[in-house]
Order: C-alpha cells, then sequence, then structure tokens
C-alpha cells in the first residue's frame, strides 16, 4: 500500500482476508490491529511514489521469489542537503517466507514483522530526472524488463532495462524518445503501450535490440486524447485507456499484433484509471468510483 511521497505498507494477506485451513492442522487467525502495520524504509529514502512487483520468478534466489522496484524522489525544496532534486529506483525483496518453513509454522504469525533488505547502498537506477512518472516489470520469454518512462530532463523517452534476477543486476538496453511527455507505460508479450500526454497511445514492437525504432512496428491510436493509465484484459482481449476528461476508451486487441479495433468509447467522470472485471469497467474517477457494464 502506497502512502505516495511517504512509505510503502506491506502486510501479509491470508491472517488478515480469511481464516486460514492449513492441513494438517487448522486455526483461526486473528486480524493484527492497525498499530502493527509496518511500512518499507530504504536507508533515509522515504519519499516513495510507485512501485511494481515481481512475484514470481522462478529464477530469483530469495527465500521467497518476491521484488519490489520502488521509485523515489528527492526534492531539493524539502531536503536542503541535495543540490537538484532527483529520482532514482531501489530494490527491495524479503528474507524470509511468510508461510512459513514447513506446515507446522503458523502462518497467522507471520502477518506481520517480515524481515526485508534493500538497495541501501547505490541505487538500482539512478539518479534520475525527478519528473519520472511511471514505470513497468514484467518476464516474458525468460527475460525480466523494466521499462522507465521520461527518466532524462533533455527529452521525453521510455528506457528499457534488462534485470538479472539472480544477479540483481540490472542493463541498460535502449530507449524510444517520444515527441510529447508519457504518462503511463504497459508492456504485453512482445510489445510496449505508452500513454502519451495530449498525444495519444502508441504500440511499439519489442525485438531482439529492444524498443524498435522502425516506424512501421508502431501503432498510434486516441489521437490527441492524454492517456493516464493503461489496462490490458488478456482473458477478454480488451485494451483499456483512461483518458481524463475524455473518459475511457476500450479497443479489441489480441496482444500479439498490431491489429487494433475501437469497441467502445465510455464518456465517464474525469477517468484517472480504470480496470475491466466480470464484463464490467470499473473506473476511479475525480467523483469516486463509476462501474459500467462492457456492451451496454
Amino acid at each position: 500500500m502506497l502512502d505516495i511521497f511517504e512509505y510503502i505498507y506491506n502486510l501479509y494477506l491470508p491472517p488478515v482476508i480469511s481464516d486460514y485451513n492449513g492441513y494438517p492442522y487448522e486455526h483461526d487467525c486473528t486480524l493484527p490491529s492497525e498499530e502493527t502495520l509496518e511500512y518499507l524504509q530504504c536507508g533515509q529514502f522515504t519519499h516513495a511514489t510507485k512501485f511494481v512487483v515481481d512475484e514470481d520468478n522462478p529464477n530469483t534466489n530469495h527465500v521467497l521469489p518476491f521484488e519490489m522496484f520502488i521509485l523515489y524522489k528527492e526534492n531539493l525544496n524539502t531536503d536542503s542537503s541535495i543540490s537538484e532534486s532527483y529520482s532514482e529506483i531501489r530494490r527491495y525483496w524479503y528474507n524470509n517466507n511468510p508461510n512459513g518453513d514447513n506446515l507446522s509454522s503458523p502462518v497467522c504469525d507471520n502477518a506481520i514483522g517480515i524481515d526485508y533488505s534493500c538497495d541501501v547502498g547505490a541505487p538500482l537506477i539512478g539518479p534520475l530526472n525527478y519528473n519520472v512518472t511511471d514505470l513497468f516489470y514484467n518476464t516474458h520469454n525468460g527475460t525480466s524488463r523494466l521499462f522507465v518512462s521520461n527518466p532524462s530532463d533533455d527529452m521525453y523517452s521510455v528506457n528499457l532495462y534488462f534485470y538479472d534476477p539472480i544477479g540483481g543486476q540490472i542493463a541498460y538496453k535502449n530507449n524510444m524518445i517520444t515527441d510529447s511527455k508519457v504518462n503511463a507505460i504497459f508492456s504485453y508479450g512482445d510489445y510496449l503501450v505508452s500513454g502519451m500526454k495530449d498525444n495519444g497511445c502508441y504500440i511499439t514492437l519489442l525485438n531482439e535490440d529492444g524498443i524498435s525504432d522502425n516506424l512501421f512496428d508502431k501503432l498510434h491510436m486516441a489521437d490527441s486524447f492524454s492517456v493516464y493509465d493503461i489496462y490490458y484484459d488478456s482473458q477478454i482481449n480488451k485494451l483499456v485507456l483512461a483518458c481524463g476528461s475524455n473518459g475511457v476508451l476500450i479497443y479489441d486487441w489480441d496482444g500479439e499484433s498490431l491489429t487494433i479495433e475501437l469497441d467502445n468509447h465510455i464518456l465517464s467522470s474525469y477517468a484517472y484509471t480504470a480496470k475491466t472485471y466480470n464484463n464490467k469497467i470499473i473506473i476511479g474517477t475525480g467523483n469516486g468510483m463509476e462501474i459500467f457494464n462492457l456492451g451496454d
């Protein structure tokens, strides 16, 4: 849970959301109180603004196959010890498994107090432009990829990094320079989806060289709209773009080509984010949550 510009709070969910019935024993968990909710802190760095999770990478050497990549921002106006404002990305991982080492270890007791480590010394990536807007992580065909939008103050762009989950090392691959600010980024399969400010959205092919710079490997849509959030439902092949005052655009997309078709335009309140669930579209707006039936 992100308290923006402050901390990320963590809690192991099974004891919280249900009673746990684990073979060969059964017990009811006592829910932890608010006072026991712990936050993550990496040295003096506390200004977390976004995080992405790698929660099931079989190549990791950690006890629990779980890592977090957190975007921190240090502002000159609030920290007089620095010479200029900047962003950086740091990595967290857990040193113990909250499920316990064996079946006799009670899960309830592991809801809190999870032992974690982080990159206290040099950051995984940084220093970067203070105005980094987004980051996205995924693994496809055995390659772990971390995307960062607007990492430089010289130009608008998206950087692609390859991540080694065994050694915990990151390597810059290449970037895509854009004409306008990148608000949001998302990746699925062999494609990068970039939501722009006042310039719609681009789907760009990812190949062995990284982000393709071939114009034939790029598709533009939602021209002149600002895209603030991107979501893809691979079960129903719907690409969802939250477009602020222009509502939500829903496209039919198979996730495997540059062929796409507009399915629906929902004129909601100011749309910050949108997700599909059970044939419904759930939209986080400036007036609260709005829910529409898909197809209506």
